[in-house]
């Protein structure tokens, strides 16, 4: 139930809502440099993102936990 409020909060942008549980929406939001100070949040799935790697997205772990750690998370 609360997982439906905060995507009430923006359906369709990810990036503007205050918490993600969705591992492709987190890993876009990193990615993409979309996060804002409403995010206070997000979930990520190691394990999901060690299939990414085997479908030959090795950067993705690697630039998306940079991207963590400059944004101090």
């Amino acid at each position: 139930m609360g997982r439906d409020v905060v995507r009430q909060e923006s359906p369709d942008k990810p990036e503007e809502r205050s918490r993600l549980w969705c591992n492709k929406e987190s890993f876009n939001v990193l990615d993409e440099n979309k996060g804002t100070e409403k995010t206070k949040g997000l979930f990520l799935d190691m394990k999901m993102l060690a299939k990414e790697m085997l479908y030959g997205s090795v950067e993705l772990e690697t630039h998306a936990l940079r991207k963590m750690q400059a944004k101090g998370y």
